[in-house]
C-alpha cells in the first residue's frame, strides 16, 4: 500500500439528503459516496501540503468521492474538527497514486432478479444467515409492495435501527397480514368409564 497508505481508516458509505420535494420542479432524493477517513498525521500533512490548506490542529480528513467515479479531481476534502470543505483541483502522481488503491468494499452484497423467491434464497448453500436476511426482507417486501421502484436505506448501531423508505408508489403500498407462523394443535383426550350397576343387596366388593 505504500507509506502513506498506512493511515488509511476506512472508505465508507455517506447518505446526503433524504427525499422530499424541493420546489416546482424540483426533487431531493439521496444517494450514498464512498469517503476515505485519513487519520495518520504524516497522511494528513501531505494532503494538507498538496492542496494548500491552511489550518492548525487537523485531527482527520475525510476525501469525499462526489463523481462516483474514485478519488480523484473535482472530490472534495473534509477536515476535522473545523469542518471546512476544500474542492479537490487536480492531485499530483504520488497522491493520486494512494488514492487508486483506496476501494470500499461490502462484507456481504447480492442482486437478485425480480422472479427470485425468497424460498429460492433460502436453498442457496453459500452464506445461509446474510440469504436468510435477504429472505426475510423480501417477503415483507413481495407481501406489501407490488410494483417498483423502491429504495430503502437502513442501519443497525448501538442505540436502534435506522430505516428510510422512499421512492415507491404509495399507492401501491398495501398491508397484507403475514401467514400464520406454525399450526395450532389440538389435543383430544378421550376418558372413558364404566358403570357398574349393583344389585340391591350387595356391596361391590361381592362382585370382585
Amino acid at each position: 500500500m505504500g507509506q502513506w497508505n498506512k493511515g488509511f481508516a476506512a472508505v465508507m458509505g455517506l447518505i446526503l439528503a433524504s427525499v422530499s420535494l424541493g420546489g416546482e420542479g424540483v426533487v431531493v432524493d439521496q444517494r450514498t459516496q464512498w469517503v476515505a477517513v485519513v487519520t495518520d498525521s504524516a497522511m494528513i500533512r501531505r494532503f494538507v501540503e498538496s492542496f494548500y490548506i491552511v489550518e492548525d490542529s487537523i485531527s482527520r480528513l475525510e476525501i469525499i468521492d462526489v463523481n462516483n467515479n474514485g478519488f480523484s479531481r473535482g472530490d472534495l476534502i473534509r477536515t476535522f474538527p473545523n469542518e471546512e470543505i476544500y474542492f479537490m483541483d487536480e492531485p499530483g502522481p504520488e497522491i493520486q497514486n494512494i488514492m487508486d488503491q483506496w476501494k470500499f468494499q461490502a462484507n456481504y452484497s447480492v442482486t437478485i432478479e425480480n422472479t427470485q423467491t425468497p424460498e429460492q434464497l433460502e436453498k442457496s448453500p453459500f452464506s445461509k444467515a446474510e440469504y436468510s436476511i435477504v429472505a426475510a426482507f423480501l417477503r415483507g417486501l413481495n407481501r406489501n409492495y407490488h410494483d417498483w421502484p423502491l429504495k430503502i436505506w437502513i442501519q443497525r448501531d448501538s442505540l436502534g435501527l435506522s430505516f428510510q423508505m422512499w421512492g415507491y408508489k404509495e399507492d401501491r403500498l398495501v398491508y397484507e397480514p403475514p401467514p400464520p407462523s406454525g399450526y395450532d394443535i389440538l389435543t383430544l383426550i378421550r376418558t372413558v368409564s364404566d358403570t357398574v350397576f349393583v344389585p340391591a343387596g350387595r356391596k361391590p366388593k361381592e362382585l370382585e
